[in-house]
Formats: structure tokens, sequence, C-alpha cells
């Protein structure tokens, strides 16, 4: 990073979750960051959007805004739809906790699983529904059942968009990704 900031006339500022930034709580109700002594609630949830967050917060900063109005725009702040999206649910504390992400290739449904594999308490499950886009490509397939297979209690394999295949030639891909379908269901 030195040597990209060398010539660069602007101010630097950096972040480090081991010196000047601290993840206080990370759950299915969203994070708590403490940047330079200051705390920044949020609705996001993951270790990444802790990230996001805090660069944002100090880029913020930089351009003159107070912490007051930024930690009120980060609270504010939905997240992108389907991205880590927390669906609402009335306040009944029996219902589960519904997370939509639109992971579509192997790195992306590691990345939503691991991170809901962190911040779930030691009673709750996760349920995983997913399925795989036709007409693209199938080595993906078997890749996105084996890291399903790493992270969740229960799978479900369904149809996402078969486009001209045939969706249970699609699930049958999917299907030969795990080592044990004990706990999974397919449904076309």
């Amino acid at each position: 990073s030195s040597l990209i900031t060398a010539d660069c006339d602007a101010t630097i500022q950096s972040v480090s979750f081991n010196d000047n930034a601290k993840l206080i709580s990370n759950s299915p109700s969203g994070i708590s960051v403490l940047i330079n002594d200051i705390e920044i609630k949020s609705h996001l949830i993951g270790t990444f959007n802790a990230y996001n967050i805090s660069q944002a917060f100090l880029i913020c900063q930089a351009l003159g805004f107070s912490s007051e109005q930024i930690c009120d725009a980060i609270k504010s702040v939905k997240g992108a739809a389907g991205r880590m999206e927390a669906v609402e649910l009335d306040d009944s504390t029996n219902l589960p906790v519904v997370i939509v992400d639109y992971a579509h290739t192997p790195d992306a449904l590691e990345n939503v699983l691991s991170t809901l594999a962190d911040i779930r308490s030691k009673d709750q499950k996760i349920y995983c529904v997913f399925g795989a886009g036709g007409d693209r490509d199938s080595s993906k397939r078997p890749k996105m059942a084996a890291i399903a297979e790493s992270f969740a209690d229960e799978i479900f394999v369904t149809s996402d968009n078969p486009r001209t295949e045939n969706p249970d030639v699609i699930i049958a891909d999917i299907l030969h990704g795990f080592t044990n379908t004990d706990h999974v269901i397919s449904i076309t």
C-alpha cells in the first residue's frame, strides 16, 4: 500500500481491526463497531459489513461530516436488496431469522453461509435454500452443494431460473456434490 500512496497528495486514513477499530457485536440483528472510541451501530450483518462501515465512516469524517451525522446515517442504511437482507417478521420470539442473499457462485455462497455460521447462537440451525441457474457454468453446481453441506444443518435444493435447461438435470448436478444427502431435500 505504501507504493500506491507514495505519489498521492490526498490525506491517507487507515483502519485496522487490530489497531483503531473493534467489532463489538455481530449478530443476526446487526453489528456494532468501535472506531477511534466512537460506537457505530448498523442493521447490516457480518464482519465484511463491519469493514465496509468502518471505511465509510472514515471517508465521511474526512469529508467533514460529524460523527453523530455519520452514525445516524449508518444506522438507517438497509443495505442492498438481496444481499444478506433480513426479512422482517413480526416480533414473535418463535419465528426464525430469515436472511436472503442472491449468492450465485461458490465463493459468494461460502461467504454468506460462513458469516451465518459465525453469528448464529448455539441453538440456531442454518437452513439453506439454493439452486443454480441454467445455461451457466455447470461445474459450480456440485461445488455449491459441498459448501452448503459444510455450513448448513438442513439444505433445500430447488430451481433457480433454468432458462433452456431441464431443471431436474440442474438439481441432479447439484446433488452430485453432496457426500451425504440425509439432510437434503430437492424441490423442482
